[in-house]
């Protein structure tokens, strides 16, 4: 946990041959505006297309590589480091040409003690689970939508709508072209709220189940919170409530309630056991109604990028943290899964894989 966030972020291969979701973080990051918790940042490689896992690869580094060298207010900020990870893709496929047509989603939030300012492109998920109702907060740039919208409006029917072999194509996505939607916003944060970002496997879930879990995890965050409140005429005395846990023993528990909220999520997923589940990578986080301290002079503002094969962080004089390439096992019908718990109590040690 870091100060004033809970989260976590957890992957899967699924069914395909290979992850091709990509995913990173930056603890603190500098923002014109005062408070700035955490970027997150989600990108789902086009399945099907040329190197869809370097493109996801390229999109989530440089935006997090870029985010701090532009001096503009967030919103600003935001769109500039997409554009960077836009042109990147254009430079890779112009040194390449075997790479022509590579692409993805993203999805990035960047949260304040009130509020998530995110970004959208493509078909990947942002989600708010607030008091057990989910809403998803991002529009989705599909041919679905154009469709719906049609049939919203009498064009055409909603069982045609529903049936058109294109539906699931992308109208919008980071391929070095000049993006044709990105959707942008400020969102409300509220204590209790839960944010989730996830790449498109995870609709393999129906809402009901997913709000269900999400409303669970915050459940859980609550009353760690409210566990962890000592009375003000106790705090003046230096009592502690009976029943209450130390500061130490609060500490240990803290960090772990987004964890288990993207583990249920994945579990949920591989007991469908769909014969063509896509990747699924998910981030919760889980606002609690603090204001996240600044980070101690001296130490960095800290990054961390997960892929399947690596770790690293930036801005820090640890190693990066190594693991097994990203391909799915020999047998290729395995989910094979990974999780990256980042916890704020640990800012000064390398992330811990489980």
């Amino acid at each position: 946990m870091i100060e004033g966030r809970d989260f976590a972020a957890a992957a899967m291969v699924g069914a395909r041959r290979r992850q091709e979701d990509e995913w990173g973080v930056h603890l603190h990051p500098p923002a014109v505006e005062s408070g700035a918790g955490l970027l997150a940042v989600l990108a789902d490689g086009m399945g099907g297309a040329p190197a869809g896992d370097r493109a996801s690869n390229i999109v989530v580094r440089t935006f997090l590589d870029s985010y701090p060298r532009c001096q503009e207010p967030a919103r600003t900020r935001l769109r500039t480091a997409l554009t960077a990870a836009n042109d990147a893709i254009e430079e890779a496929i112009a040194a390449n040409d075997a790479l022509d047509g590579m692409g993805a989603t993203l999805v990035a939030g960047l949260f304040f003690p009130d509020r998530c300012e995110w970004l959208s492109v493509g078909d990947s998920f942002i989600y708010l689970c607030r008091n057990g109702a989910l809403s998803r907060v991002n529009p989705l740039h599909t041919y679905a939508s154009e469709l719906d919208a049609r049939a919203a409006r009498g064009e055409i029917t909603r069982e045609a709508a529903l049936m058109h072999p294109d539906r699931p194509m992308l109208t919008s996505v980071v391929m070095g072209w000049p993006i044709e939607e990105v959707a942008q916003g400020e969102l409300p944060l509220q204590r209790g709220d839960l944010v989730l970002l996830a790449s498109d496997g995870l609709a393999t879930l129906p809402d009901e189940e997913i709000a269900a879990i999400c409303a669970q995890g915050a459940e859980w965050a609550q009353g760690e919170q409210a566990a962890g409140e000592q009375p003000e005429d106790e705090q003046s005395e230096g009592k502690q409530p009976e029943g209450e846990r130390t500061q130490d023993e609060r500490a240990e528990g803290e960090g772990k309630n987004a964890q288990r909220i993207a583990d249920a999520l994945l579990d949920r997923i591989e007991a469908c056991n769909a014969p063509r589940q896509d990747n699924a990578t998910v981030i919760v986080v889980l606002p609690d109604g603090k204001a996240p301290k600044s980070p101690d002079k001296g130490r960095p503002a800290r990054c961390a990028f997960q892929r399947t094969s690596t770790i690293c962080q930036a801005g820090c004089a640890d190693p990066p943290v190594q693991r097994q390439g990203g391909d799915a096992p020999a047998d290729g019908g395995a989910l094979c899964r990974q999780a990256l718990r980042l916890c704020g109590l640990g800012l000064g040690e390398p992330p811990q894989l489980r």
